[in-house]
């Protein structure tokens, strides 16, 4: 089934990030050439973890989708802090990382 989605590199693109060359996103030269500058969105997530960060976190273009349907389900919910809210400031640190270590929790 065709899902319609745009290409990583389109992507990549949209999102202002430079697209991963198709030398580095697909070894097997029948791929590069079945998808020339254009690798499934899935596909090009997953490469781009592992080039970007060893496979141990999303790279640029697969973090921003993650965190844009995050953002996008607590704005959808009437209930979310970001909604009852939206001033809202964390008051131990500015990130995730500093409030864990505020607080002292387990990574």
């Amino acid at each position: 089934m065709l899902l319609e989605l745009p290409s990583g590199q389109d992507v990549a693109r949209l999102l202002g990030v430079p697209p991963i060359p198709d030398a580095d996103l697909f070894a097997d030269n029948g791929l590069r050439a079945a998808f020339r500058s254009s690798a499934p969105l899935w596909y090009y997530i997953l490469r781009e973890a592992k080039l970007v960060a060893g496979g141990q976190q999303l790279g640029p273009v697969g973090a921003t989708i993650v965190a844009e349907v995050i953002i996008g389900l607590l704005w959808s919910d009437a209930q979310s802090y970001l909604r009852r809210q939206p001033t809202w400031t964390p008051q131990f640190g500015n990130t995730l990382g500093e409030l864990v270590r505020r607080i002292g929790a387990p990574i």
